[in-house]
């Protein structure tokens, strides 16, 4: 039986990463785990996100649209939670990358050729998990 390797990430930073907008996810600890990583997004939303976000309105723009942000509430795309929702190729882990996304004392996982899909309900878990390949992705 074929396993994926999958990664739980709260939203927006799941979306952002799988339309291919983020190509750094920051962790505080290191992996030397190279290839294809599933995106699991967790059922939580980080509102602080949206905050970060302001420095670069155009992202900010694009995350409200997504997810039909009104005030404190999401009101569309509720499907893409608890959910595998995209893959991207997981290529270094370094310290200090050269990008936005990059936040200083973080590992700074670098990530290319991000693929939204359609989503895969499921529960996450902490760290990269293995699961058996989901029928939808044969």
């Amino acid at each position: 039986m074929k396993t994926i390797k999958v990664l739980s990430v709260r939203q927006p930073w799941a979306w952002l990463i799988v339309s291919g907008f983020k190509n750094i996810e920051n962790r505080t600890w290191k992996t030397d785990y190279r290839g294809e990583l599933f995106i699991h997004a967790s059922q939580g939303f980080d509102w602080t996100a949206l905050e970060w976000l302001e420095q670069f309105w155009e992202y900010q723009t694009l995350v409200c649209r997504h997810f039909g942000i009104r005030g404190p509430s999401i009101t569309m795309r509720k499907e893409e939670f608890g959910a595998i929702v995209g893959y991207a190729d997981l290529t270094d882990c370094v310290r200090n990358a050269n990008s936005i996304w990059a936040m200083p004392g973080c590992w700074h996982w670098e990530l290319h050729r991000a693929l939204q899909l359609a989503p895969i309900q499921m529960k996450g878990r902490l760290g990269i998990f293995e699961i058996p390949e989901p029928e939808a992705l044969r």
